[in-house]
């Protein structure tokens, strides 16, 4: 995974590039799909708004089945963040930010770590490209306090990629 999230970085910069000479219209909206939730299947959607150029707010929505062992079981996540552009604005640049929200599934799972269910915290560095169409590219890496049971938390690393549509 983490060799996958290099490469990802890796094509950023690339991007970054390539779209440096565009000026991108300001957008105040971006709607997001995480491409890999997909695979559980999961939709994973994130609608955020920008609040001045430097400062946004994000609201995440997800729900899907996930499988252990053959079982399927519903999910829903419900969540939220709050973006800081360190370099450039809300569409094209670094951003630090904190994240914060809760993931339930229907059923007892064996390993609920491997699905972060619980409540999860934490904070992270990431980039987004939004091209002069719209089209958006986001990447976000972190650490995470995932809290499944009094007894049991954990630290996780949060790896987003995320790709969607401004407006």
């Amino acid at each position: 995974m983490m060799r996958a999230f290099i490469i990802v970085l890796m094509i950023i910069a690339f991007s970054v590039a390539v779209c440096a000479g565009e000026k991108v219209q300001q957008r105040k909206v971006s709607i997001t799909i995480s491409p890999f939730h997909l695979l559980s299947p999961v939709l994973h959607l994130t609608g955020e708004l920008r609040i001045t150029d430097k400062i946004s707010a994000a609201a995440i929505l997800g729900g899907g089945q996930v499988s252990e062992e053959g079982k399927n079981y519903d999910e829903w996540e419900a969540g939220y963040q709050f973006r800081y552009y360190l370099i450039g604005s809300f569409t094209h640049g670094l951003m630090l930010g904190a994240d914060t929200g809760y993931i339930h599934v229907s059923g007892k799972l064996d390993s609920p770590m491997d699905y972060y269910v619980g409540v999860r915290a934490g904070v992270f560095a990431g980039y987004k490209i939004v091209t002069k169409r719209g089209f958006t590219f986001e990447v976000q890496i972190g650490p995470q306090y995932v809290r499944e049971s009094a007894s049991h938390t954990e630290l996780q690393t949060l790896e987003n990629l995320k790709i969607g549509w401004s407006f």
